[in-house]
């Protein structure tokens, strides 16, 4: 019985296990190294205020070996709905697709203002591990 029982419980267990994992960044987060087992889900929460004509946009070095899942989500806080000019969340999320190295750039930018530096740059070493 205690073996069936053993059994059982490590069949439950086993799927718990083998799922990715996920690991989520914010701009505290900047500049530290990130460290992904392939397949994990990588979600990066910047705060935007589109109103301002400024958005973030994601340079990766590296290409291959994360796949952006789905467009940006931007989101504001729910007290906030509606309200024009209320700075928002934008949502990248990422998953890791093969073992290696590379480099994350967000910049926090104006897309018309050719030419004109970022108003914020973020950087993220990325190793992916098996």
């Amino acid at each position: 019985m205690k073996i069936f029982l053993m059994v059982g419980l490590l069949s439950m267990m086993l799927p718990c296990a083998l799922q990715a994992s996920e690991r989520t960044l914010t701009e505290k987060d900047a500049g530290k190294e990130v460290l992904l087992k392939k397949g994990d889900l990588l979600t990066v929460k910047l705060p935007s205020n589109p109103s301002a004509g400024y958005d973030w946009n994601c340079l990766v070095i590296g290409r291959g070996l994360l796949k952006q899942m789905g467009d940006v989500v931007r989101k504001n806080k729910e007290t906030a709905r509606g309200i024009v000019g209320v700075p928002v969340t934008e949502i990248w999320k990422f998953r890791a697709l093969e073992v290696g190295s590379l480099k994350m750039t967000f910049n926090y930018a104006r897309p018309w203002e050719k030419g004109e530096p970022p108003a914020r740059t973020l950087h993220w070493p990325v190793t992916i591990r098996p």
